[in-house]
């Protein structure tokens, strides 16, 4: 948990390198796929959208937490500018968690494309890039 404080602390001050250290200790200390969307988003942070991308597709393969999973990859996605791919996981998500208000509000179901992340309350992802653990 020391690792995650820490990689959090850094982002917060803008050290999104270093904090990318800290979540990568963090997954070789206990591996978990939190970790790996953390990750995830700090490459996004720093701008490359293929490292981003892979690091959220690991963390979808390991997480048992199927709703959770759909709704990162749809933030990540999204913030990519591949709207269809957003949709397609939003839209998974709610069919798992129909309850969870707050993943409709990124798709707009008349027209299937998203319209920017709106993530809070999803307990995994966040619509600033960085993933609360």
């Amino acid at each position: 948990m020391a690792h995650i404080n820490l990689a959090e602390d850094l982002l917060r001050r803008g050290q999104p390198r270093q904090s990318l250290e800290e979540y990568k200790a963090s997954y070789r200390a206990k591996p978990n796929p939190l970790a790996l969307y953390a990750i995830g988003d700090a490459f996004g942070l720093r701008g490359d959208s293929k490292k981003s991308l892979y690091y959220a597709c690991q963390g979808f393969r390991e997480d048992p937490n199927r709703f959770r999973a759909h709704a990162h990859l749809g933030d990540v996605q999204d913030r990519l500018g591949n709207a269809q791919a957003a949709s397609y996981h939003y839209r998974e998500a709610l069919k798992l968690k129909p309850e969870d208000i707050g993943v409709l509000c990124p798709v707009r179901l008349d027209s299937g494309h998203g319209s920017g992340p709106a993530t809070a309350g999803r307990g995994g992802s966040g619509g600033s890039g960085a993933t609360r653990l």
